[in-house]
């Protein structure tokens, strides 16, 4: 059974949460924390191999937003790690062994200048078969659950350009210090945070192949906008079905649905996947805007939460205005 069948199923024998064991999620009066999110859902979507069909699973499951973002989330960094190169070629070696695909993962990139190659002062120095990373790193989403960080430092400079490499620190190891900030006025339930490295000493196989910057923090911002807007339509395909919205409005779900698991098969940094994007966003911002009257109609809790963390969809607009702008401007 494919993905959007089994959405179908379960949305018609009423099957709207996880439930496994004790625990249980989808219902927006539920406070489970993050920790048991991210263990149901290991369990819930584990039928499926390919990240963005979890990712869509786990939005139809979940009981608000926040646990959308935090589930796109963690399936845009599966699919950053086990995805394609920038080439199109698969990665020359797997990092299942050194990234375990259920742990908890965070990207550090952004520092007090910023998240540019030329803003990151965190460095790794090299010392035998092992690496020593310093620095800080201002702001981590999902700093309380990691389990582990990717961390972008810069390795030295090559013709005047600041040379970064990512390395698979383990949140728990020996110099590494996380602060968590004050939850954020939207998703609340996600949290955020910093930290400081301070000799931590990384072995050379968690220091990943390639450029940080070129191979990882780039095709990131793309892959995010790509799984987290794929987790917010399995979750909004659940809305419309559970609460019985027109079948033209879930119709019009299901094609944005398959516009973003598409796109998440092509290259995150090819221009014609930005241009195929933008359409995709503009499809996705009017179906939500139809779906506005069917909103006030439902649960308060739910319509709250809705209010809330919708803002999601307006994250990063100008970045990707400009990398819009940038395919236009590559294609002609």
């Amino acid at each position: 059974m494919n993905w959007l069948d089994y959405l179908f199923e379960q949305a018609s024998a009423g099957n709207f949460e996880y439930v496994t064991g004790d625990a249980r999620a989808g219902d927006a009066t539920q406070d489970l924390d993050l920790f048991q999110w991210y263990a149901l859902c290991k369990e819930g979507s584990s039928n499926w191999s390919a990240p963005v069909e979890r990712a869509v699973i786990d939005g139809y499951f979940s009981a608000s937003v926040g646990y959308v973002f935090a589930s796109g989330y963690q399936w845009t960094l599966r699919a950053l790690l086990l995805g394609k190169s920038l080439s199109g070629k698969q990665k020359s070696a797997t990092l299942q062994p050194i990234v375990d695909p259920e742990a908890i993962v965070s990207f550090c990139v952004t520092e007090s200048g910023g998240n540019r190659p030329s803003a990151v002062k965190s460095s790794l120095e090299k010392k035998g078969n092992q690496f020593v990373l310093n620095g800080e790193k201002t702001f981590i989403t999902g700093a309380k659950e990691a389990e582990k960080l990717l961390v972008a430092a810069s390795i030295g400079e090559k013709d005047g350009r600041n040379q970064l490499k990512l390395a698979v620190v383990d949140a728990k190891q020996q110099g590494v210090e996380i602060q968590i900030k004050p939850a954020m006025s939207f998703l609340p339930i996600v949290s955020h945070g910093s930290a400081t490295f301070d000799n931590v000493m990384i072995d050379e196989s968690n220091v990943l192949e390639g450029d940080a910057y070129t191979d990882y923090v780039k095709p990131l911002r793309t892959i995010e906008d790509i799984y987290v807007f794929a987790t917010l339509f399995g979750y909004l395909f659940k809305i419309s079905r559970q609460y019985q919205f027109p079948q033209e409005i879930t119709q019009d779900i299901v094609q944005v649905l398959l516009v973003y698991v598409q796109l998440a098969s092509m290259d995150p940094l090819s221009p014609s996947a930005h241009i195929a994007l933008g359409g995709a966003e503009n499809m996705a911002e009017a179906v939500v805007a139809t779906m506005k009257p069917y909103w006030e109609k439902l649960p308060e809790d739910l319509q709250a939460h809705w209010l809330r963390d919708k803002a999601l969809m307006g994250i990063a607009t100008t970045a990707k205005v400009k990398r819009l702008e940038t395919a236009w401007q590559h294609l002609g």
